[in-house]
């Protein structure tokens, strides 16, 4: 069972990392839970790998908060569990889920790949003079996440600022220039992906 990560954090938000590594097959046999939703993913996606998606989302939701929920989504597309704040995220290879019980929460994942330099024009405003594709890829999963964290404000890229950053630093700040505030993220980066996150 690649559950590849689960970390509980000070204030008991709950992250989990899923290592995509089965069939959809593999998961109906691991997880009989899931056998309801076998027409649903069958129906509505024709390809595995978003099947895979779908399925690891709720094994993720399972296995950080003890029992299995529905995930409903909210008008705007943000996810919806009862009692949870939560934030989903998938890329080649991994599915990645964040809970928390009382405060909001992001989680964006990305795979390594030069392609964001090929879109960075899209999401990058004149004054982020991120020109390498390491920063590039943090910075774009860095503006999803914003999105994710202020969902309601359905904020475009240029309205997301992200502060200069080191990448041994960790950690950065994207403003929302929307409601003129800042929020801090977390980051990681490997050669497996890129991960940022609001704990």
């Amino acid at each position: 069972m690649p559950l590849f990560r689960k970390t509980i954090f000070y204030n008991g938000t709950k992250f989990g990392l899923w290592r995509i590594t089965e069939s959809p097959e593999d998961l109906f046999a691991l997880y009989p839970y899931l056998e309801k939703y076998r027409a649903h993913v069958q129906k509505n996606y024709h390809k595995d790998g978003r099947r895979l998606e779908f399925l690891c989302s709720r094994i993720l939701l399972f296995e950080l908060s003890g029992e299995w929920q529905e995930i409903k989504h909210r008008d705007d597309g943000a996810p919806l569990v009862e009692g949870y704040e939560l934030s989903i995220s998938h890329t080649r290879g991994f599915a990645a889920l964040i809970i928390s019980k009382d405060h909001p929460v992001a989680v964006d994942i990305e795979y390594p790949s030069d392609r964001v330099g090929k879109i960075a024009a899209r999401f990058l405003r004149p004054d982020e003079s991120f020109t390498d594709i390491p920063r590039q890829l943090i910075a774009w999963c860095a503006k999803e996440a914003c999105y994710k964290y202020f969902s309601a404000d359905h904020l475009d890229y240029p309205e997301m600022c992200v502060h200069p950053f080191s990448l041994e630093d960790q950690c950065l700040n994207v403003d929302n220039l929307k409601r003129r505030c800042s929020l801090s993220l977390d980051f990681e980066r490997n050669q497996e992906f890129t991960l940022v996150w609001r704990g």
